[in-house]
């Protein structure tokens, strides 16, 4: 009975006693030390394995290497990572994205493109930066920057209009005031510290007159009236009334000649006037005396 109780006594006292006796849980390697599982900086097919040997590398056969192939990985042998025996990466591993809006993460060996959210700035605004007109140098009074959408792409995107002024090509802000018409937008002027469209140009509104938005177009008759207007200057309607009057009817619709016809004061042209009368009065006393 006291034998079989003896010998785990023996033991328990000696790994008490004697600690160097028990296997230490990491490697002490030329000075440093490192826990278990730790590759060696130097050769990834390496590892801290303390059970195995505390104080040096143990070949890792069998776990992934790092391979030339994206989201594959090599496999260590004999503390050499063979590249012909390739293995899935992990799943999530980082891989390049195909461009700045995608964000590479490997899949079952493959990368495959996440797309960052919508407004991340990316190209050449990726450093916050922004620039006057888009990418193919248009509307260069706005201000742009490259945005991702959302769904992979990287679109310039504008951001501020600078008119009344110019956008500064070296900073890509929108200037305050002007000093000189380069900092203007075309078509535009520098006046004191305000930019003004240019004298005649109507803001190009003009219908290629040259009149600006709001000047009175002159007559094109020169100040005639309307054609079939009666002329207000000569007073006469175009019935022959005065202008203004309401015609009474006794318009004249053939004139008196102004010769006598066959000899006699008596006209048939219209009625006898007054004298006309008078002149008839006389001839007839004439006539009256002859027969006598």
């Amino acid at each position: 009975m006291r034998s079989y109780l003896a010998v785990p006594l023996v033991a328990l006292i000696l790994a008490v006693a004697s600690p160097a006796l028990a296997v230490p849980a990491y490697c002490t390697i030329n000075g440093s030390t490192f826990s278990t599982g730790d590759r060696n900086p130097a050769n990834p097919c390496e590892t801290c394995d303390p059970p195995n040997d505390n104080m040096g590398w143990t070949a890792a056969d069998g776990a992934p290497c790092p391979a030339s192939v994206e989201c594959m990985d090599g496999t260590c042998n004999g503390n050499q990572c063979d590249t012909t025996a390739l293995m899935p990466s992990k799943d999530g591993t980082k891989c390049p994205g195909s461009n700045d809006c995608n964000l590479g993460k490997c899949n079952a060996g493959q990368c495959q493109d996440l797309p960052l959210p919508e407004h991340t700035a990316c190209g050449s605004s990726s450093d916050g930066s922004t620039m006057c007109g888009d990418a193919d140098g248009n509307n260069t009074d706005t201000v742009f920057a490259y945005e991702c959408d959302g769904t992979g792409s990287c679109n310039a995107v504008p951001k501020d209009v600078c008119s009344p002024f110019a956008c500064d090509a070296m900073t890509g802000d929108c200037e305050v005031g002007c000093a000189t018409n380069a900092e203007c937008p075309t078509g535009y002027t520098c006046d004191g510290s305000t930019c003004q469209p240019e004298p005649g140009t109507g803001d190009g509104m003009d219908a290629g007159m040259g009149f600006d938005v709001g000047d009175q177009i002159p007559d094109a008759s020169n100040g005639s009236d309307d054609a079939g207007a009666t002329d207000d200057a000569a007073g006469a309607d175009a019935g022959g009334g005065d202008d203004g009057a309401v015609d009474s009817g006794a318009d004249e619709v053939n004139p008196m000649p102004k010769d006598d016809v066959g000899g006699c004061a008596c006209t048939t042209g219209g009625p006898l006037t007054g004298d006309a009368w008078l002149i008839a009065f006389v001839a007839l006393g004439l006539a009256v005396l002859r027969r006598r």
